[in-house]
């Protein structure tokens, strides 16, 4: 049994489509008949780090993203005061945990 869950932020029926047919055909074994790569992930990062260019750039447009989000997020406080189920700790341990049931 394969149970996969995913948010639809990450996953739209084209691509979920897509991924069926090749665990289908992984699943009967047949393997070969999936298409070859014609790039990887490596290959999109390089690619991408190419078209954004270095932060350190002020021309470049990974720079000119950062300058735009700093410049929205400006002046908005750190933390929302919002109504939880447990109060904020003074100091943040950064530790996480899980609950057994």
């Amino acid at each position: 049994m394969l149970l996969i869950a995913a948010h639809h932020i990450i996953a739209d029926l084209w691509s979920l489509a897509i991924l069926l047919q090749e665990l289908g055909e992984l699943y009967k074994g047949s393997q070969d008949s999936l298409p070859a790569l014609s790039f990887n992930y490596a290959d999109y990062v390089r690619w991408q780090r190419t078209m954004l260019g270095a932060e350190s750039d002020p021309e470049s447009v990974a720079a000119q993203q950062i300058a735009y989000w700093r410049g929205e997020l400006a002046g908005l406080p750190e933390v929302l005061d919002l109504p939880g189920g447990r109060p904020r700790p003074a100091v943040a341990s950064m530790a996480g945990a899980c609950s057994q049931r």
